[in-house]
């Protein structure tokens, strides 16, 4: 290879363009004399061929000869780094922070064309919002801490409520220090917020970018009130696992997402109108002998059913047979959601062996089969007894509440973990679950022992594969490892680099590019606390929970709204390309009626997720099973009308 042209490729795909994410811990680079290096974990944007094609037309306007294709794949596949990649069922307050710093990037770009931002100013915003994007992925997650100076990073301070005390805890210390990251996203929307306001000449654009602007501020500000409580709850799950004893058992639950049945070859006829198989996973941990052992428990319906608090607890007490407690945190459900993904892996395999998977039944023999290393609990169920009506809410404002201890004299609750004494809460009535007929069981399956990581010299590891989980370094040396690791979710979330050097050629330059990488030292640099000028922070006590979790209240939608969200669903149904509700959202913003005024106002333009529930239940109305009586679907049907007035 042309040394040049190497250097000048290695250039480019370590530049800002091609690595656009924080580096999470590290990668090994093994040399051909054995040797293995540490280099960061980068994260590319686009995958190989992408690559090679923008750094074509690159050399192209530059006048430079590029290395042959081959070579060039060969590069990248030697000098290692993780491609970016889509997700499916991203949490709700993940996806909208990243829509806002989306949003904030196209108003930006809007004002730099109407030039009320110049070429710098709007080269820094962008600059500015990548670093506080890449700060609210990974590093504020590193700087929170129980007790903190710094508002933004107590969690005592976020997750108490000033107006319970049964819900609050008091600080030991004042908040008289400011995190640099944190100021820095709030002045980035107050500088953009003054160039729109100081807007005389283009009014209209003035107050779509004013709307936006607050709108993707909300979801940034929701996005770390979410953070904060996730930390708050993962603790509660450390501690739980520290303190468990050999006679208790922790459970996670959840709910899978619905799984299309499938067949080995597939009729177009057979591809549309696929109504969902309902399966709940439920993974149960316990200690024998100081060892952490896991045990799953798979429910999978034959028929429809709602996943609702009767089913859940039929659920539950199907699988413990004892009355038992345990916690759920909203962050807490990550072995599930990793089961899933394996099991989901396992009935894939199976499919592509020739086999279909379109019943409950199938569901079960396919994970049986593909399943070999790890058993789970495999149950096709159905719903034995009628839900029961009429039933009054056994906790009022429950949903505002994250943890529970069952007492003596009644149900104890907080808020926040760890914060208050909570609230003792009585006289409860007794909750009716449906009984579940069990069609076929998997029998008995024992415990399973999760092994565990072996501390060694780090001069003998050989550790190959790293954490997942953004910003912890951990690394291990099998797969099976990593997944162990993972179901207790102790991560290190801190960033730990180190410098190398050998002989390959283009793996030293490419460890000696990653060094000089300007994306890769300004990711290093964390961010210092200041101490403010005033005698206590801005934020109120409490900003990041109860704030956040207050009752929602029933808004109805008006006709205009409804009549615009229908026009849009009879759209799609008719053209057969359904419209997506986030472009709904966004078209609200700028329809107007035939005399040119506008449709919506700012406090009428809904958001995705109303437009969501809306499309759902009108896809539900469509879906009724013509098999039923009429005057069941008649009293179906009115009783989605109502619910369509109403937003939930």
């Amino acid at each position: 290879m042309d040394p040049m042209k190497l250097d000048s490729f290695l250039e480019f795909i370590t530049s800002p363009h091609i690595i656009r994410d924080l580096p999470y811990g590290e990668k090994k680079l093994k040399l051909s004399d054995g040797t293995v290096q540490n280099v960061p974990n980068l994260i590319r944007c686009m995958g190989s061929s992408d690559i090679i094609q923008q750094y074509k037309v690159y050399c192209e306007e530059n006048t430079i000869i590029p290395l042959g294709e081959s070579t060039m794949y060969k590069t990248l596949s030697e000098c290692t780094a993780t491609i970016r990649q889509s997700f499916e069922g991203v949490d709700y307050f993940v996806a909208e922070g990243g829509r806002a710093f989306a949003t904030l990037e196209a108003v930006a770009k809007e004002l730099h064309s109407l030039d009320l931002m110049t070429q710098t100013e709007f080269s820094d915003i962008n600059k500015l919002l990548l670093q506080s994007r890449r700060y609210m992925k990974a590093d504020f997650r590193v700087h929170v801490a129980q007790s903190c100076q710094v508002a933004d990073h107590c969690l005592t301070y976020g997750g108490s409520d000033p107006k319970d005390k049964n819900f609050k805890s008091e600080c030991n210390h004042s908040h008289t220090h400011i995190c640099e990251s944190c100021e820095q996203l709030k002045e980035i929307i107050t500088a953009m917020t003054k160039i729109v306001t100081r807007t005389t000449e283009h009014e209209d654009a003035a107050n779509d970018m004013r709307f936006k602007i607050n709108q993707a501020a909300q979801s940034i500000i929701n996005l770390k009130k979410h953070l904060v409580r996730c930390q708050i709850q993962d603790q509660a799950k450390n501690d739980t696992f520290e303190q468990m004893k050999e006679n208790e058992v922790f459970i996670v639950c959840d709910w899978a997402m619905k799984f299309l049945p499938r067949k080995f070859r597939e009729d177009q006829c057979d591809w549309f109108a696929k109504r969902g198989i309902p399966w709940h996973l439920s993974i149960a941990f316990k200690k024998i002998d100081n060892s952490l052992r896991s045990l799953g428990f798979i429910h999978i319906f034959s028929n429809q059913t709602s996943q609702d608090s009767h089913t859940t607890s039929g659920i539950i007490q199907d699988a413990v047979y004892k009355p038992t407690t345990s916690e759920e945190a909203q962050n807490g459900k990550g072995p599930c959601d990793r089961t899933v993904a394996t099991v989901k892996s396992a009935i894939r395999r199976h499919i592509n062996q020739g086999n279909d998977v379109v019943t409950a039944n199938h569901m079960k023999e396919a994970i049986e089969k593909s399943m070999k290393n790890v058993r789970y609990r495999i149950k096709v169920v159905d719903n034995m007894t009628a839900k029961p009506k009429n039933v009054d809410r056994v906790i009022p404002s429950i949903s505002i509440y994250s943890n529970f201890t069952f007492e003596r004299n009644g149900i104890r609750v907080w808020k926040a973990y760890n914060i208050g004494q909570g609230c003792l809460i009585s006289n409860i009535s007794t909750v009716e679950s449906i009984k579940l007929q069990v069609i076929e069981d998997s029998g008995h399956i024992n415990f399973h022992e999760l092994k565990q990581k072996i501390n060694v010299p780090e001069t003998d590891s050989e550790d190959v594969v790293i954490c997942s989980t953004e910003g912890c370094t951990k690394t291990f040396a099998s797969n099976e490892e990593l997944t162990n690791h993972l179901y207790s979710e102790k991560c290190t979330l801190v960033f730990d680099q180190k410098s190398s050097c050998s002989s390959d050629i283009s793996k030293v330059k490419y460890l000696e590019k990653v060094a000089e990488s300007s994306v890769n030292k300004q990711l290093m640099i964390m961010p210092s606390a200041t101490k403010l000028s005033t005698s206590d922070s801005e934020l109120d006590m409490g900003w990041a929970c109860w704030a956040l979790k207050d009752e929602r209240k029933n808004k109805r939608f008006n006709k205009n709204q409804t009549d615009y969200l229908n026009e849009k669903f009879n759209k799609g149904q008719k053209s057969g390309r359904k419209e997506d509700p986030y472009s709904v959202s966004e078209a609200m913003l700028i329809e107007k009626n035939e005399d040119g005024t506008r449709r919506f106002l700012y406090s009428e333009i809904l958001s995705v997720q109303q437009i969501t529930s809306y499309f759902s239940r009108l896809c539900r109305k469509l879906k009724l099973d013509e098999s039923s009586s009429d005057a069941v679907r008649e009293e179906t049907i009115s009783n989605l009308t109502r619910q369509l007035n109403s937003d939930n």
